[in-house]
């Protein structure tokens, strides 16, 4: 069976890349994989995957089976394999090349409707153009600080508060996830920003680095009963991804 740019080989429960690497799965390595194989698109809690796994220190030894698992699937295929919050993962059955929030982005629109947009648009733009010089966008209650990692890479963390009693919690929330990050061997973001709704029930992650001309974002939401940063530990950094290994 093909998974990306492998194939699992049940008989031999080994897991074949396109350039003939061998993955020889360990019986927890199989196991796990397989399980998420015959669950594809949907997701299979972490509990579940636990019993599956003899190793004494499941929640590791499941981290490591997952980050191999991507390696060996490849990072043109690493989007099938889906992080879902703290509730579990996922395997889907193909690639997402787009949000599958919207499932027709390409939908012909009739051309009077056409029209009638581009109309639109034009007149805001008249509208518009002599005041641009008047539009100034501020972010007032904006936290930032910086850091150097262990390796001497310097981190910047951006913490955005809905309110003015967030801002006062905001500086011992960032401390903490700046000693939680310092206890990874490698981060390899330039910048964290990191948001928690006014209810408390998101926490929201943005990673942003930057390579050559290339720019990489990514997002991380997580839905918790109040919810907040200190829950935040090295081993689930190395689980979403936001660093490498831990010290």
């Amino acid at each position: 069976m093909q998974i990306g740019r492998c194939w699992i080989d049940d008989t031999n429960q080994q897991l074949v890349t396109d350039d003939g690497r061998v993955w020889q799965l360990s019986f927890d390595e199989y196991q796990v994989i397989n399980c998420l194989i015959e669950n594809r698109d949907k997701v299979v809690s972490r509990q579940h995957l636990y019993q599956l796994i003899n190793d004494p220190n499941q929640p590791l030894a499941l981290i490591d089976i997952i980050h191999q698992f991507q390696k060996h699937i490849g990072t043109s295929h690493a989007s099938m394999l889906e992080v879902v919050g703290d509730q579990g993962y996922m395997l889907l059955s193909k690639p997402t090349t787009q949000s599958r929030l919207n499932t027709a982005p390409y939908q012909v629109i009739p051309i009077l409707a056409y029209s009638m947009v581009m109309v639109v648009i034009c007149l805001l733009l008249v509208w518009l153009f002599p005041r641009i010089e008047e539009i100034e966008v501020k972010f007032d209650n904006i936290f930032q600080q910086q850091f150097t990692t262990s390796n001497g890479k310097p981190i910047t963390l951006q913490v955005f508060p809905v309110d003015k009693n967030q801002m006062e919690r905001v500086k011992s929330n960032t401390d903490n996830l700046q000693t939680q990050l310092l206890q990874c061997k490698n981060v390899p973001w330039q910048t964290i920003s990191y948001a928690i709704s006014g209810d408390s029930s998101m926490l929201h992650l943005i990673l942003y680095r930057e390579s050559g001309n290339q720019h990489e974002y990514r997002n991380i939401k997580l839905y918790k009963n109040e919810a907040n940063i200190y829950f935040v530990t090295p081993s689930w950094l190395v689980e979403m991804g936001v660093c490498d290994e831990q010290i």
